[in-house]
């Protein structure tokens, strides 16, 4: 068992046994127990959702920024080009 299923584990134990003084049956604490269990795993693929969610989300900006800048970039090197190429072209040589 890993260390986060033990700890899970633990602290399945402390919420199933914070039931007070109401009787139950072992099965019935085995439920509160399993119950804790797959609702902790059930929050964690939740949260891992999410944060994968975000990281697909800030991944698509930078892409797009870098889209722009690239574009930017190309633009600028082709009228650079044109300019030394070209100079017919140039508002200067008009």
């Amino acid at each position: 068992m890993s260390k986060q299923e033990t700890t899970l584990e633990k602290a399945a134990e402390v919420y199933a046994s914070k039931k007070g003084d109401i009787p139950t049956t072992k099965l019935e604490d085995a439920i509160f127990k399993q119950g804790f269990i797959d609702g902790a795993k059930w929050q964690q693929e939740q949260q891992d959702n999410i944060e994968k969610l975000a990281k697909d989300y800030e991944d698509s900006v930078v892409y797009a920024d870098k889209g722009v800048v690239y574009h930017a970039f190309i633009e600028g090197y082709n009228k650079a080009k044109n300019y030394i190429d070209k100079p017919e072209l140039n508002d200067l040589n008009k």
